[in-house]
């Protein structure tokens, strides 16, 4: 399909050639190769990011590491970036690439020293984002860093249960998902998940892709789950940190909380926090 058509159809206000090319990628019009060729041409930091994640989906798709060298490049220039807004997703995807590489190049969950390396990554990330230079709740400004803080916050309860569950075992482990099965970039029409939770029992030849978290920014007020249509509900489980990883009703921070709470478990050994272990149930209670 021409590109000049897919533009048309999928009119943005800013970023119109790489969205329009993202979103005939996730409708099956463009191929992988087709689309990121034009993504890795485009002089955008969100074009950069594209490329970046369409590569890592074939890196992970085909088990190819020259992807996934590809893909590492453009998301790390994309990270780079100190006046996009889409530096922050590129740096958080970062932190996990530790996680894709182990499943392209040994179809494996990561042992023990690379999970808590990829956990303390999560951690240490998703603080440093929760404040900027000036000290100012992102949150509260842009509500693209807080739908990510949002979904960093219950990737950290799912690596962090891993850890304390499974220590290095290589059994399950939790990541973020990829671009086709995020979906969101700006079409409210397409729905998918933000977080992948990867089972490996038995010693199957590949991890099983077994869960998959949707996190919402929401309020007590937007949580009936029942407005989801059926396919979807039976696709992924969908978690509002707030009210849901709260520990009482009083607790609209929990996500502020969530990250500030492990990162000093983590750097201030060997001090527990046992409200995360709540937290981590009141998760684990939600996607079985």
């Amino acid at each position: 399909m021409a590109l000049g058509s897919l533009i048309g159809r999928y009119p943005t206000s800013i970023e119109d050639e790489p969205r329009a090319v993202v979103h005939g990628y996730l409708d099956g019009e463009l191929s992988r190769k087709e689309a990121y060729k034009v993504l890795r041409n485009h002089p955008t930091t969100f074009a950069r990011l594209m490329a970046g994640r369409v590569a890592l989906e074939g890196a992970i798709a085909n088990l190819d590491p020259d992807w996934f060298s590809s893909a590492q490049y453009y998301i790390e220039r994309a990270a780079k970036d100190p006046l996009s807004r889409f530096n922050r997703w590129a740096g958080a995807i970062l932190t996990q690439m530790p996680i894709y590489e182990n499943l392209i190049k040994k179809s494996a969950l990561p042992n023990e020293t690379l999970a808590r390396q990829v956990y303390a990554d999560t951690v240490n990330y998703a603080s440093k984002i929760l404040i900027d230079k000036k000290g100012v709740n992102i949150q509260r400004r842009n509500p693209h860093e807080g739908g990510l803080s949002h979904v960093l916050a219950t990737l950290i309860l799912c690596q962090r249960f891993s850890l304390s569950e499974f220590g290095g075992s290589e059994t399950w482990f939790a990541t973020l998902s990829q671009l086709s099965e995020t979906r969101t970039i700006g079409r409210p029409d397409l729905s998918g998940w933000d977080i992948n939770g990867y089972t490996a029992y038995g010693d199957p030849s590949y991890p099983n892709l077994t869960y998959k978290i949707r996190v919402r920014v929401s309020n007590e007020a937007d949580t009936d789950r029942s407005n989801a249509p059926m396919s979807d509900q039976a696709k992924f489980v969908t978690v509002y940190p707030y009210p849901d990883l709260a520990i009482s009703k009083y607790e609209p921070q929990v996500v502020k909380r969530i990250i500030l709470e492990a990162h000093e478990e983590l750097h201030y050994p060997p001090s527990h926090n046992s409200q995360l272990d709540q937290r981590e149930n009141k998760l684990l209670d939600i996607i079985g």
